[in-house]
């Protein structure tokens, strides 16, 4: 059986973050950072002081079961439809829906998921 373990992000990790967000939110992730999201991701990303910094960041990484975690919770779009199918495969399920959030020109609408790691 497999668990996963969270481990604190570093500066090397931008390309690994960049494009997890573009995968699981593109639409929300161009709406805040224009059409050079990812690349402006990575930047943002080595900088420390910055909300999406890897200083504010972790990684969930899966490994062996090991004691602490006894459930994962994760947030998604959800018009996301490729990220959401990705989720329930890993055994997430849709726990609520979330209050819209707003930014110039668009709401997005999100799903709180979670996984019970027992």
């Amino acid at each position: 059986m497999t668990d996963c373990a969270i481990r604190q992000a570093k500066p090397q990790d931008d390309l690994q973050f960049s494009e997890l967000a573009m995968f699981t939110r593109p639409e929300l992730m161009l709406a805040i950072f224009g059409p050079n999201s990812q690349h402006s991701q990575q930047v943002d990303f080595r900088h420390n002081k910055c909300c999406f910094s890897f200083e504010h960041t972790c990684f969930i990484e899966e490994k062996e079961r090991n004691a602490g975690s006894t459930r994962m919770v994760l947030d998604t779009e959800t018009d996301n439809e490729r990220g959401i199918q990705l989720y329930q495969h890993r055994g997430y399920r849709i726990e609520s829906k979330l209050p819209a959030l707003k930014t110039t020109g668009s709401d997005f609408e999100l799903f709180k998921m979670s996984k019970d790691l027992n």
